[in-house]
């Protein structure tokens, strides 16, 4: 009430004075003006009245007429000096009108968030949960990704998630001795999602190669795409530390390559969704348009959103496909692409895609000078994590394993990999660091992680540690 009582005081007073400006300055005028009718009236009586004064009253009118346009002078300059405060003023209350609009978008902001936060918490759920398969989509002309979206079969609302998060799914598949467990990125907006309440995640299927051994990550796909609807599924929780900030206003770079364009699918959605102009650079590497998935969502969103600036790069493009009107860019995705289409660098980035394009681009982007602050990544493909160089520094380790004893070297990989190639089993989803499907109890010893979540002490994350020295992990197997 006070602050309000402040205000119109203020404006009272503000009026009052404009008011007394006004007042002043048409009394002035009128005595100016007064003056110079006077002078002229005088002047010219006298000169006709009194033909030998004629000379001395010339002067003296003169004299009262300059007297007068200096009185009316002043009228218009104290006009002047009140229209010149007035504008000031304005200028000043429209500025603290908008820093008032401001602070209120903030703290409504603010109490969204922690409103949104508050709900999220109480709709999350901890372990699985069962989620029904209401539709599948084909995504592109190959027919060999798919769009799956998800209700929980309880009914229950679901909470909300970051734009870039992926669910975490345990697959009983035919013929595996034990459930395996993969991380797929959720693919649109999380405000479409929270309104439809439903998942939607969108999956390739992936063949290993013929001389490949390990084929979890293909048989966790193809699985997928043996399902129909109404099949049901065991679900974590949104999760991943990889996530677009929606309460920033800074320009980004989305980057894709292959089926890491869906979590850069749902940070591009979540901004269209929010009715945000944050300036968006896209760029979404594939072969070719057999490859692409949502072209025509893509286009539409380019052509209606102008802080939108999309290029589809094809490395393999097909002769009937249009350079400038299929795709904009016959090439990889590179910092030299990068460098030749931004206005600058000040942007934050955001990438996924194989490990051969994460380690050029993330390189590129710190020697162009790029903070490593500005630069989020996520891999994708089970073990294509970037690996820090000061991995390889770290000594020999034997790694316990239960009561199974192996040999660690630098070119062993992380402690998942070496588990993998002694076909010791572990838990595992994201080989991110983020889902903690692979969290292990450290029996002795310590490790290093090279990404992802830092887990609590006496535990470990087997897909991004490393050992410092001899370990013992407590394995059941």
């Amino acid at each position: 009430m006070s602050m309000k009582a402040n205000l119109g005081d203020t404006k009272r007073l503000s009026a009052t004075a404009s008011l007394s400006s006004v007042v002043l300055f048409f009394i002035i005028l009128s005595l100016g003006a007064a003056l110079l009718i006077t002078v002229y009236a005088a002047g010219a009586y006298l000169t006709h009245v009194i033909p030998a004064v004629a000379d001395k009253t010339v002067s003296g009118v003169l004299i009262a007429q300059w007297i007068g346009f200096l009185i009316i002078f002043l009228a218009f300059a104290q006009m002047m000096m009140w229209f010149l405060n007035s504008v000031r003023h304005m200028a000043y209350e429209a500025h603290q009108h908008r820093l008032s609009i401001m602070e209120w978008e903030a703290s409504v902001q603010l109490a969204m968030q922690r409103n949104q936060t508050k709900q999220n918490e109480l709709l999350s759920w901890s372990g699985w949960r069962k989620f029904e398969i209401k539709r599948i989509e084909a995504e592109n002309s190959a027919e060999d990704i798919h769009s799956f979206y998800l209700v929980p079969h309880d009914k229950k609302p679901i909470p909300a998630y970051q734009p870039g998060q992926f669910l975490t799914f345990q697959l009983k598949i035919p013929g595996q001795s034990t459930p395996v467990v993969r991380c797929y990125s959720l693919s649109d907006s999380p405000e479409y999602e929270a309104e439809q309440s439903a998942y939607r995640v969108t999956i390739k299927r992936l063949s290993a190669p013929a001389d490949q051994t390990d084929i979890a990550d293909g048989l966790a796909s193809h699985y997928f795409h043996t399902l129909a609807v109404d099949a049901y599924l065991d679900v974590k929780a949104p999760s991943g530390a990889f996530y677009l900030d929606m309460n920033d206003v800074k320009p980004i770079v989305l980057m894709g390559a292959g089926i890491g364009i869906t979590p850069i699918l749902s940070m591009l959605n979540a901004i269209v969704a929010t009715h945000s102009h944050r300036d968006v650079w896209l760029f979404y590497g594939v072969q070719n348009s057999q490859a692409q998935i949502m072209q025509q969502h893509l286009k539409a969103l380019d052509q209606k959103h102008p802080n939108i600036h999309l290029h589809i790069c094809y490395d393999q493009a097909q002769t009937e496909e249009q350079l400038g009107v299929d795709y904009q860019q016959a090439e990889h995705i590179s910092i030299e692409l990068l460098q030749r289409l931004l206005p600058h660098k000040d942007y934050e980035y955001y990438l996924c895609g194989p490990l051969a394009m994460m380690n050029a681009l993330i390189h590129g982007l710190q020697t162009w000078g790029v903070a490593e602050t500005q630069i989020h990544w996520e891999g994708f493909g089970g073990k294509q994590v970037v690996v820090p160089e000061q991995t390889t520094d770290l000594a020999e380790a034997w790694v316990t394993f239960g009561d199974e004893k192996i040999r660690w070297t630098p070119g062993s990989g992380t402690l998942l990999e070496l588990a993998e190639k002694h076909n010791i089993h572990l838990d595992s989803g994201c080989c991110a660091g983020d889902c903690g499907t692979c969290e292990t109890a450290i029996r002795s010893g310590q490790v290093t992680h090279n990404n992802g979540s830092q887990p609590e002490n006496g535990l470990c994350l087997p897909c991004v540690a490393y050992p410092k020295g001899d370990l013992v992990l407590d394995v059941s197997h």
